[in-house]
């Protein structure tokens, strides 16, 4: 990856008022980011938009669909 530009999005954490919206946000920076830089080496954006929505969509509902939350401890001790 030497010499290869790099787009990179920071998101102001200082001005989140929870931990679920930083998260939102620095996902939706990193999806803006990654079509930003797919769609510009595209031929034709139009249709590569549309796969790449097919895919993520896909691809998150797997992700959701197998996440198993972390289990609490209720331990008093």
């Amino acid at each position: 990856m030497a010499n290869q530009a790099v787009n990179i999005t920071e998101v102001d954490f200082t001005s989140e008022k929870s931990i679920s919206e930083l998260l939102v946000s620095r996902v939706q920076y990193a999806i803006l980011d990654q079509l930003t830089h797919l769609l510009s080496q595209s031929e034709n954006p139009e249709n590569s938009l549309k796969k790449i929505k097919d895919s993520l969509i896909l691809d998150i509902t797997k992700i959701i669909d197998n996440y198993t939350p972390p289990q609490k401890n209720n331990d008093d001790g």
